[in-house]
């Protein structure tokens, strides 16, 4: 019986790498990669929104997160870099290779969905 059970559970954790989709992952990843979700900035369509409305110097400013489906794959993973420019907004995420080319797999079939949706 504990051969068995042994087995069972040698099988489950085997099996667990890949419970998981690759999109899945990526999903989960994008509204939630360490403790804030890229949708709070960049929207669940990747499209960016606008972050704050102010005035400076009498004249009305905007700061808007990026439109992530417009960024090249060399740009999106500059972006999510710990490299990048520190002046940046963006909060340093700490990701993976690995995390990062799942979040531009995501990225880009929002992407493809917002071409085929506009057809």
């Amino acid at each position: 019986m504990k051969i068995i059970l042994l087995l069972f559970l040698i099988n489950m954790i085997l099996m667990s790498e890949s419970f998981l989709t690759k999109k899945e992952y990526a999903k989960m990843l994008y509204h939630n990669p360490r403790g804030i979700g890229c949708d709070k900035c960049h929207n669940d369509d990747a499209t960016g929104k606008v972050l704050i409305n102010y005035i400076h110097k009498a004249k009305n400013k905007t700061i808007k997160a990026l439109d992530l489906t417009k960024s090249t794959k060399k740009e999106f993973i500059k972006i999510l870099s710990r490299r990048r420019d520190k002046k940046s907004i963006m909060p340093e995420y700490f990701l993976t290779k690995e995390e990062i080319e799942a979040l531009y797999f995501y990225v880009n079939s929002l992407k493809k969905r917002q071409k085929i949706k506009n057809k």
